[in-house]
């Protein structure tokens, strides 16, 4: 999971539209150079996350939520996510089981973030609407593919590519 966790960092980082790097947590997780550690206040999940965004000195304009299991997430995944966000609005990354792997908001609390609620990509997108805001939808493998079950791994496996977190992966040999 570190690995994967070191991966999203390292793909934000490359993003042209990120311009700062925070992950939001209560662990004392090795983050790379320039990332910043915000309290989480060991909250729940999307309470968490709201905490992190009070501790921050001076509050952004726009705030982008990553999962940090994304195995094959690139920078322009996350351009697509940040790019098209409205002014006041939305952008969801609707994952493979309808979930959300992603979410960019414009204002940060414009509305309460809900990851983990079943389908809840269709959750953000109604509380956007409770909210009078847009929500936008972005449908991208990078951002759709996440690691909740063996077959997310097994999909992640089958796409070609060098990315660092399957090095961290015993190679399996037949028969055993």
């Amino acid at each position: 999971m570190l690995a994967m966790l070191e991966q999203v960092l390292a793909t934000a980082a490359a993003a042209r539209f990120v311009t700062g790097i925070a992950v939001a947590t209560s662990e004392d997780l090795p983050l790379p150079a320039g990332v910043v550690r915000l309290p989480d206040g060991g909250l729940a999940w999307n309470d968490g996350l709201v905490h992190a965004l009070t501790t921050l000195p001076i509050a952004p304009q726009g705030v982008v939520y990553l999962a940090a299991d994304l195995p094959t997430i690139t920078p322009d995944d996350i351009d697509a996510l940040i790019e098209p966000c409205p002014a006041r609005g939305i952008v969801i990354a609707r994952a493979r089981d309808g979930g959300t792997n992603a979410l960019a908001l414009r204002p940060p609390r414009v509305i309460m973030p809900s990851f983990g609620a079943p389908a809840s990509a269709d959750v953000h997108a109604r509380l956007a609407e409770a909210a009078d805001v847009q929500a936008l939808i972005v449908d991208r493998p990078g951002l759709a593919l996440d690691m909740d079950t063996p077959d997310d791994l097994a999909a992640a496996l089958a796409i070609e590519g060098d990315q660092p977190w399957r090095r961290t992966i015993p190679e399996r040999h037949p028969g055993g």
